[in-house]
C-alpha cells in the first residue's frame, strides 16, 4: 500500500517511459544504418510506442508540477523560473554542446544532424535528443500552475485545439514543440485533481486500464495498417490518451496494492541519466560493432540496450560518488550534497 505523499506510481511510468525511449532510438539506429530491415511489425511497433512513450514523460512532470504550490505572483514566479533554468538548463546545455561536438567529431556516432552550434541550441534542438528538456523548461514557466478544474479543461482544450494546427509551426521548434506536447503536460496537471478523490485500490480502477490499453492496441494496428499516420491527427492525440491514461490507471491500481517495487525504486534516480546518455553510450556500441562487421541484429539490439541502460548508469554512479561531476545532471542535488558535505567536513575539522 502506498503510504505518505511519494506518488510511487509516477515513479514506475518513468521507468517504464525511459526504457521505451531507450527501445526506440535503438530500434531507429539499427534501421538507419541497415542493420534491421524496415518491416510491417518494426514499423508498427515504433508507430505505437512514439504515440505514448515521450507523452507519459510530459505527463510526469505536469503531474508533479500539477502537485507543486500555486505560484501566486511574480516574484515566486522568478524563483520558479531560475529553479527550472538552472535544473533543466544545465543538462540540456552540457549534454547538448557535448553531442555537438561527437557529431561533429565522430561521423555517425549518433542519429542526429548537426549545423552550427548556435542553431543546434536554441533554433533546431529537435535534432537533439535533450529538446525534451528544452520543451518542458518553457511549459514550466509558461502554463500557469492552477488548481482550478475549468482552468484546467480549458487550458486542456485550448493545447488540443493547438495540437492539431501544429504541424504548420514545423518552421520553429519553440512554438511547435509547446503546441505538440503542451497538452500532455496539462494532461497529467489535470490527472493530478481527478485522482485526488479517486480510489485507486479498486479493481475496477485496473480494469479500465486493461481495456483502454486494449482499445489503443487495436485502433493503432488498424490505423497503421490502413496507412492512417498523420502526425497532427484526432486520432494520434486519441489514441496517445487512450494509452496513457490506461498505463496511469494500471500503474496506480498496482502500487496501492503492492507499494514501491525496490527495482524501480533504485532506478528512478537515474531515469534522467539514462535519457542523457544512453544515445551516446548505444551509438558507440554499434559503430564498434561495426567496425568488425558485426550485423547480428540481436546482438546490436542487446548490447546497444546493456550499454544504453547500464553505461548510463554505471556513469551517474561514479559521478554522484565524485559529487562535482555530477551537477551536469542534477545540479541543485550537487548544490545539496556539496552543502551537506561542507558541514560534515566542518564537524570532523572541529
Amino acid at each position: 500500500m502506498q503510504t505518505g505523499k511519494r506518488e510511487f506510481w509516477i515513479d514506475h511510468i518513468k521507468v517504464i517511459a525511459c526504457v521505451l525511449i531507450l527501445v526506440g532510438h535503438l530500434m531507429q539506429g539499427l534501421q538507419n544504418t541497415g542493420i534491421m530491415k524496415q518491416t510491417f511489425l518494426g514499423g508498427y511497433i515504433l508507430y505505437a510506442m512514439y504515440l505514448f512513450h515521450v507523452q507519459l514523460f510530459f505527463m510526469c512532470s505536469g503531474y508533479l508540477y500539477g502537485k507543486s504550490e500555486h505560484i501566486c505572483d511574480f516574484s515566486t514566479w522568478i524563483r520558479h523560473f531560475y529553479h527550472k533554468l538552472i535544473l533543466l538548463g544545465v543538462p540540456y546545455f552540457s549534454f547538448a554542446i557535448l553531442t555537438w561536438l561527437l557529431k561533429n567529431i565522430f561521423t555517425d556516432l549518433t542519429n542526429i544532424r548537426t549545423g552550427d552550434m548556435v542553431s543546434f541550441l536554441f533554433l533546431s534542438p529537435g535534432t537533439t535528443p535533450y529538446w525534451y528538456l528544452y520543451t518542458l523548461f518553457f511549459l514550466f514557466v509558461l502554463i500557469p500552475n492552477t488548481h482550478n478544474m475549468k482552468k484546467l479543461l480549458a487550458l486542456n482544450l485550448f493545447f488540443y485545439m493547438l495540437y492539431l494546427i501544429s504541424g504548420s509551426f514545423a518552421g520553429n521548434f519553440f512554438l511547435l514543440s509547446i503546441a505538440e506536447y503542451g497538452f500532455w503536460f496539462v494532461l497529467g496537471m489535470l490527472l493530478e485533481r481527478i485522482f485526488l478523490s479517486m480510489d485507486s485500490s479498486r479493481k475496477d480502477v485496473f480494469i479500465a486500464g486493461i481495456v483502454f490499453e486494449c482499445i489503443f492496441a487495436v485502433l493503432s494496428f488498424l490505423l497503421y495498417k490502413n496507412f492512417i499516420r498523420d502526425r497532427f491527427s484526432p486520432w494520434t492525440i486519441l489514441l496517445g490518451f487512450v494509452a496513457v491514461v490506461g498505463i496511469c490507471l494500471i500503474t496506480r491500481f498496482a502500487c496501492y496494492k503492492r507499494g514501491e517495487n525496490p527495482i524501480i525504486e533504485w532506478l528512478v534516480p537515474y531515469t534522467l541519466p539514462i535519457y542523457l546518455l544512453h544515445t551516446i553510450y548505444a551509438a558507440a556500441i554499434r559503430n564498434a560493432l561495426l567496425f568488425f562487421d558485426i550485423k547480428s541484429i540481436q546482438l546490436h539490439f542487446l548490447l546497444g540496450f546493456c550499454a544504453g541502460f547500464f553505461g548510463s548508469i554505471l556513469t551517474a554512479m561514479v559521478m554522484k560518488k565524485l559529487i562535482f561531476p555530477y551537477f551536469f545532471f542534477n545540479p541543485w542535488k550537487t548544490v545539496s550534497m556539496m552543502q551537506k558535505n561542507g558541514i560534515n567536513n566542518k564537524k570532523i575539522e572541529s
